[in-house]
């Protein structure tokens, strides 16, 4: 594959959607659904609130019981990172605590704040619940070498971060080395699907080899 083609590839994976809960005139939490440009994977951090409805009879009122005890997390909002090709690989990486840091065009809303706790989701399969510890806006110029790292993609370069972040940003058609933007760290509270988190692992050597890859064929001037 092209290098150009590759940089459309990882920069594709820079959608992330949110929709924060909202009350009903009730005191009830309700669905709303916005979407919010974001960066950092790039993404577009998809958030939808959703509560669980199951019939129950009888006995079975006291399992649900149990696993509303158990899912704690149910009623948080919920996020997506990345395109739906890619929710797979990027919700992996931060199942294993690899990406850590996100961000997003600053033209566009900031819907979390420090504390707040999201539902990452891959394919709508809530895999992990995530806790936002900073987010403020930064520069693209002032995007650091650590920033990059705790973003967690590809070989985890500034190289590579700056590369595949500009190609997402030029394809917008909004790029400039001084446009702001949203800057999240979050941290990884827990990964709740095991299966999931056991496959983890391979997606992580994947993007590590891809990103190398990437990395390595791109002109010196690039780097």
């Amino acid at each position: 594959m092209a290098i150009g083609a590759d940089l459309a590839l990882f920069a594709f994976r820079a959608f992330r959607c949110f929709t924060p809960p909202t009350l009903h005139a009730t005191g009830c939490l309700v669905q709303s659904q916005y979407e919010v440009l974001a960066s950092h994977d790039f993404g577009w951090k998809h958030a939808t609130m959703a509560a669980k409805r199951r019939q129950i009879t009888g006995t079975a009122e006291i399992e649900m019981n149990s696993q509303r005890d158990t899912e704690w997390w149910s009623d948080l909002p919920r996020t997506s990172f990345g395109s739906p090709e890619m929710e797979v690989r990027l919700a992996a990486l931060i199942v294993s605590g690899r990406k850590r840091a996100t961000v997003w065009d600053a033209a566009q809303d900031n819907p979390t704040k420090p504390g707040m706790r999201w539902i990452v989701t891959a394919g709508d399969r809530p895999v992990a619940v995530i806790e936002t510890v900073t987010v403020g806006q930064c520069s693209f110029s002032s995007i650091d070498k650590d920033f990059a790292f705790e973003e967690g993609e590809g070989d985890r370069s500034l190289v590579f971060w700056k590369a595949v972040h500009e190609t997402f940003f030029r394809n917008a058609g909004h790029f400039a080395p001084d446009m702001m933007l949203w800057c999240e760290t979050f941290r990884l509270i827990e990964a709740i699907d095991t299966a999931f988190a056991e496959a983890a692992s391979a997606h992580v050597l994947a993007e590590q080899v891809e990103g190398e890859a990437l990395v390595a064929g791109l002109c010196p001037q690039e780097r």
